[in-house]
């Protein structure tokens, strides 16, 4: 499922009320067949804490691979591994 941009604001400002973390898998993103791609941490600002996910190997058909990463806020990251 791909959230419309009005989805992604909405879940912003969910998770700004309610102090929450989004985690976001964008492994799909050039993928979009209508509109275009609007990652919540670019609309989150830096009062929600946002971590977007992403696989290089599934994009690029590296089957095999198993190369993704994770960008995530400093706080966040010694809680990952």
């Amino acid at each position: 499922v791909v959230l419309r941009a009005d989805e992604v604001r909405a879940a912003v400002e969910i998770a700004r009320d309610h102090h929450l973390t989004i985690v976001s898998d964008e492994t799909y993103e050039s993928l979009i067949y209508e509109g275009t791609h609007l990652s919540p941490s670019s609309v989150a600002g830096g009062d929600v804490p946002v971590v977007t996910i992403g696989s290089f190997s599934k994009l690029y058909a590296m089957t095999g691979w198993r190369a993704g990463f994770a960008v995530a806020p400093p706080e966040l990251r010694p809680h990952s591994r």
